[in-house]
């Protein structure tokens, strides 16, 4: 029997490396995805509501009104020496509003709300009442932009300084005509010209100019006087989203949202004064693949208008404006690198972050602007430069597909309609010092975007899953710790963006990462020239989903106080049916970060499933996920806690509850279950299938006395792992004769596909009492079916003889679900889903070929050595006289073909038969 002492320094010494990801005590239970209210996980971190559109009151040149709803940006000048601050205020919030409407006070177009905060003794935040220069008081102040700089459009995200917390505002939404800013009455009312204001650039000021022309800038505000400064038309006109000002105080990073979209550069001449310096957009040499700065002067409403992606899209779009563009940037020899909708610009470390949300219609956006399709409007070539980070995405995603294509083939694959939708987007890095830009973080459940159909499959779907990153930022607690925050925006809820049972709702989550961890493997991975999308599943395992906002709702601005104590979230434009206050945009803060330093002492970073009859482990269990257990009923079990840290307890609380309940507190080392141990032996209970939930807080006291601990949740299903299908067989109906083994990734080809009647078919070894089949695919191929029997056929089957049907070309997806009892009843065994591809063998390959991606197979030449996906032993035959070549009774992965010609059909021991052809 194992000793007690030694299962506890098993238990308790966790590795270093995993220790170090876990900093909260739990990522929130999304459950079914269909929340009203904003949720955070049960931490030290607690959510307090400071702002709420149309229920608060802002305070305007013209009287109070109903705060505008949509809130997007966060932005926060700290005090510093010479405001007007008491000891415990921290600053000023500033909050875009991304709805448009026409309003007498309030202003017209977008809006924006300035209001002070303080922290308060119990550390929350307090909301400060002011009275402003212009006489305004009280708490919220409504942002004029119509006095200073002729009104904004709309306000999306913006920049905050991280010299100085000064403040820029940013319109997303492009502006191309006049009703699309008056917007029939409901927007910008005043159509008529507009009159710069501008002494800092001469080359626009006093100039009269058509309206249209004065939307889409970088507005810069005072948020201390609730005002409007400039409109930064230096740094040209663009569907501007976010950006950053770098701590030197000179440099500007500025994304544009836009397909394709613009990453740009601003460095002033001098520090603090972003009236004069340089501009430049970002090129890229594929060639070389070396991204790089290219100058471009602004010194009138022209060269203005033409620095963004909308301009290159005038004779496709219907787009030009009064200023008139030629296509720039996107065209000649140092056409501008392309971007999938450029969003939130961050900086750390020295390094610059942006989410970029990627887009639907990859190859629409991007294949107009690649050489080689002639495509010549006004006598310019529009040549938009693809670089190697959304190349390195594509090999990421699809690495059977591409493995042996070049950069340049690559590219070209990825503007070939439907190969790459880029639906889950990705946070991209620009490092300063190399002029080089890698992928941070891909977005998405992996390693593809299910392109083959528009459904998201539940099965297997991962428990955390980032789709559409937006809002970006950082924040770094009082302890000196640092976190990546990343806001999701869904673009859509098809190709696997949400789960299967979310497909009718919107609700989006906040993701934190911890960049002492993410860093160093981001910087390592760069140093050894890998590709940095590869790092994906790794940083969605450390990454913790800290928040989700209601259903309807975008989770945006994602700023931290001063004091690194709170961060500032938006919850944007959520269901009106949801409970007030969830049911207007919110502006909540997430309070307690400096307390998350106590989880240091001995966290509890997951849990283990111990057999007690052989004081063995049997697995790590799941959060929120499905843990399968051979003879589950004869077999008796306790759950022990995982501890991370350096310090000892003095007792752990365990609870378990569900179909079974049990409670026990352990003192002393361990190991903490939820039924104490004795004579160095685990002791157990047996524990029925169902959905439990395994707690454990620790104290520093014994018997659960002292301090309280932070206890962590883990929500699980315990199934017998006895109900399962294992195979999948695809059956020529009017024979019942096999054609092929369906296996993940598979591309059979089949004669007259489109008339012969054929039936799929789910094998089990086990006696299952039904299973549900479905198949997604082409429009005649989608189909249910319940069977109580096997064979276990999609279409059925009368007596043993299968009924069939005609499936078209194209990719199916295909899942059973077993139970143990007929009619869905009983337990349900885990799902089985494989993605497999129909081909007409009139166009492809031979009948009856099964295709896998990693070998070399008909008609495609193999040279010298066959590659085999997985160890298997063969048998190789002539295909013209049937005789036997070689074989091996040893599972290989290589077979040496040298020196044979002509056709040959390689039996391999799964049951699989591949026709193969020599190069010669």
């Amino acid at each position: 029997m194992r000793k007690l002492f030694t299962l506890a320094i098993v238990l308790l010494v966790a590795s270093a490396s995993y220790a170090q990801k876990v900093q909260f005590p739990e990522s929130i239970d999304p459950g079914n995805y269909l929340p009203e209210e904003v949720l955070l996980p049960q931490s030290p971190l607690s959510m307090q509501i400071l702002f709420i559109g149309e229920a608060d009151t802002v305070q305007t040149r013209k009287g109070p009104a109903a705060a505008k709803q949509w809130h997007d940006f966060i932005g926060f000048t700290p005090c510093a020496e010479g405001d007007d601050c008491d000891d415990n205020d921290l600053g000023w919030v500033s909050v875009n509003h991304e709805r448009i409407v026409a309003d007498d006070r309030i202003g017209d177009g977008g809006g924006m709300t300035v209001f002070k905060v303080q922290r308060e003794e119990d550390g929350t935040l307090g909301i400060v009442e002011q009275t402003l220069e212009d006489g305004r008081s009280g708490k919220f102040f409504n942002v004029d932009f119509v006095g200073t700089v002729g009104e904004t459009g709309m306000n999306c995200a913006g920049i905050t300084s991280l010299a100085d917390g000064r403040i820029w505002t940013a319109e997303e939404w492009f502006r191309y005509s006049t009703n699309s800013y008056f917007s029939d009455g409901n927007g910008v009312r005043d159509t008529t010209d507009f009159t710069v204001d501008a002494p800092e650039f001469p080359w626009i000021d006093g100039q009269t100019i058509n309206k249209v022309d004065n939307f889409n800038y970088m507005v810069e505000i005072d948020p201390r006087k609730a005002e409007a400064i400039r409109k930064q038309y230096n740094w040209g006109r663009q569907g501007f989203e976010g950006g950053v000002v770098m701590p030197d105080n000179k440099t500007a990073y500025l994304g544009e949202d836009s397909r394709p979209g613009l990453f740009t550069r601003f460095v002033a001449d001098t520090p603090g004064d972003f009236t004069q310096g340089t501009f430049s957009y970002y090129a890229y040499d594929e060639e070389n693949e070396q991204g790089y700065w290219q100058e471009y002067e602004i010194n009138s409403l022209k060269d203005a208008a033409e620095m963004n992606a909308y301009n290159g899209k005038a004779p496709f779009g219907n787009f030009p404006t009064a200023a008139d563009t030629s296509g720039q940037p996107f065209r000649g020899e140092n056409a501008a690198a392309m971007f999938i909708r450029n969003e939130w610009v961050a900086a750390y470390d020295g390094r610059v972050y942006w989410a970029e949300t990627g887009n639907d219609g990859f190859w629409d956006e991007f294949a107009l602007f690649r050489p080689g399709n002639d495509l010549y409007i006004d006598g310019f070539d529009y040549n938009g430069k693809i670089g190697k980070y959304l190349v390195d995405a594509a090999r990421f995603r699809f690495p059977e597909v591409l493995k042996d294509f070049t950069n340049a083939e690559v590219r070209q694959w990825l503007v070939e309609a439907q190969n790459f939708r880029d639906s889950h987007g990705r946070v991209l890095c620009y490092d300063p010092e190399t002029s080089q830009t890698y992928v941070f973080f891909e977005g998405g459940p992996y390693p593809g975007d299910d392109n083959g159909t528009s459904l998201s499959i539940d099965a297997g779907y991962p428990e955390k899953h980032l789709t559409n990153p937006d809002g970006l930022n950082f924040i770094t607690t009082p302890q000196g710790k640092t976190y990546m925050i990343i806001c999701e925006d869904l673009n859509g809820r098809s190709f696997n963006r949400v789960p299967a049972e979310a497909q009718s709702n919107s609700t989006c989550e906040l993701w934190a990462l911890d960049m002492e961890v993410a860093g160093p493997m981001f910087a390592q991975a760069v140093a050894n020239g890998e590709n940095t999308a590869a790092l994906a599943p790794q940083f969605l395992d450390l990454a913790v989903r800290i928040s989700t906002t209601p259903l309807g709702s975008e989770v945006t601005g994602a700023q931290q106080t001063s004091d690194g104590k709170t961060l500032l979230v938006n919850s944007q434009h959520p269901r009106t049916t949801n409970p007030f206050p969830f049911n207007n945009s919110l502006t909540y803060a997430i309070n307690g970060w400096e307390k998350l330093a106590e989880l240091q002492k001995y966290p509890v970073i997951g849990y283990e499933l111990w057999d007690a009859g052989t004081d063995t482990k049997v697995a790590d269990i799941p959060n929120h996920g499905v843990l399968e257990v051979d003879n589950l009923e004869g077999r008796r079990f306790n759950i022990f806690a995982v501890l991370g840290g350096e310090e000892t307890p003095g007792s752990m609380k365990v609870s378990l509850t569900g179909p079974a309940n049990f409670e026990a507190t352990i003192n002393g080392d361990g190991p903490y279950g939820f039924k104490s141990n004795s004579l160095n032996n685990i002791n157990g209970e047996t524990l029925p299938a169902g959905s439990y939930t395994i707690n454990a807080t620790p104290f520093s006291d014994v018997s659960a006395g002292g301090t309280e601990g932070i206890g962590r949740f883990f929500n699980f299903e315990l199934k017998n792992a006895d109900q399962f299908v294992d195979a999948w067989k695809l059956i020529d109906a009017d024979t019942d004769m096999e054609i092929a083994t369906i296996t993940e990734g598979a591309v059979i080809a089949v004669e007259n596909l489109g008339s012969r009647k054929l039936s799929i078919v789910a094998e089990s070894d086990a006696e299952l009492g039904s299973v549900r089949l479905y198949a997604y695919g082409p429009t005649n191929t989608t189909k249910a079916k319940l069977e109580n029997q096997a064979p276990y056929s999609l279409i059925g089957d009368v007596n043993g003889n299968f009924i069939g049907s005609t499936y078209n070309a194209g990719p199916l997806t295909v899942k059973a679900i077993p139970y143990s009892m007929p009619n869905e009843a009983g337990e349900a065994g885990p799902a089985n889903l494989v993605r497999f591809t129909l081909e007409d063998a009139t166009s492809a390959s031979e009948a009856g070929v099964v295709v896998e991606n990693s070998v070399s197979v008909y008609p495609n030449a193999f040279e010298e050595t066959i590659n085999l996906s997985s160890a298997q032993t063969f048998a190789l035959y002539s295909d013209v006289t049937g005789e036997m070549i070689t074989s091996s009774d040893v599972a290989v992965k290589f077979i040496s073909t040298k020196g044979l010609k002509g056709t040959y059909i390689l039996k391999l021991g799964n049951g699989q038969d591949i026709r193969v052809k020599s190069a010669n």
